[in-house]
């Protein structure tokens, strides 16, 4: 199910050309990342995964991003949360995502 505002993004940039601002990508990227799986909207996929990188990659999140990334096929995406981990691991096993990336592995 996608909510309808990530719809609504999905659509405006398929076909208005309208980019989500950071804001909102920051806020739903998980959803919009499935939404544009879910319909096969490859840019829209690519252009999230950017967004996200460049702002919402932290110690503090990156082994969910791991996890969620490697769900759902976004190379980039993981690449980057890697990257984060191998920067600070000690920081990244002490953060909340680190038990569902630990759980991921069994």
């Amino acid at each position: 199910d996608v909510s309808p505002a990530a719809f609504e993004a999905l659509l405006r940039f398929v076909y208005g050309s309208e980019s989500p601002n950071s804001g909102f990508v920051r806020d739903n990227g998980r959803e919009l990342l499935e939404a544009a799986d879910g319909f096969g909207c490859k840019k829209f996929k690519s252009y999230v995964e950017s967004e996200i990188v460049r702002d919402c990659i932290t110690t503090e999140n990156a082994a969910s991003w791991i996890v969620f990334a490697d769900c759902h096929s976004c190379g980039y995406l993981k690449e980057v949360a890697v990257e984060v981990f191998d920067s600070d691991p000690q920081a990244v096993m002490k953060s909340r995502g680190w038990e569902q990336l630990s759980d991921s592995k069994e």
